[in-house]
């Protein structure tokens, strides 16, 4: 196995193109930051480029935003929920926090957590769930939702 290229693609953050040999016979996958293969079964059998990637993944991403959308409306979770389960995730995503000593930073570190959250949440209903998927994946997302409704439950 040998990534060849990597590209950030809108709703799966970081995809690997990774190139595989099954004997004689090379093929690519792609794989998110997750290590999930998004395109089990169907092998590239010659290296994708960005275009070809972002298409294969488009259907699988309007797919997944239904689906989470689906999930917010039957848990019946408002627009200020879903604000704050993007601050909320902003934070958790902010891994150097813990790493830095010093309050100035790590106060740094906060604002610039809470800037981005604040920026996907004035995105819109679609920059959010897409925010999830990418932080998340798909069944983090929904998992985040369903604690998200069990706290204000």
């Amino acid at each position: 196995m040998t990534t060849v290229a990597s590209y950030r693609i809108l709703g799966f953050g970081t995809v690997d193109v990774v190139q595989q040999n099954d004997g004689r016979n090379r093929f690519w996958d792609l794989f998110a930051a997750s290590g999930e293969c998004l395109n089990e079964g169907h092998p590239f059998r010659s290296e994708p480029r960005r275009k070809q990637v972002e298409a294969f993944l488009a259907h699988d991403l309007k797919e997944a935003l239904a689906r989470i959308e689906k999930e917010c409306e039957r848990l019946k979770i408002a627009q200020e929920d879903l604000d704050e389960v993007i601050h909320e995730t902003a934070q958790t995503g902010n891994l150097r926090l813990n790493q830095v000593s010093e309050e100035k930073q790590q106060d740094r570190l906060i604002t610039t957590a809470e800037e981005q959250a604040a920026r996907i949440n004035n995105g819109g209903r679609a920059s959010q769930l897409i925010y999830l998927l990418e932080a998340y994946g798909e069944a983090g997302a929904l998992k985040a939702l369903q604690d998200r409704h069990e706290t204000n439950g």
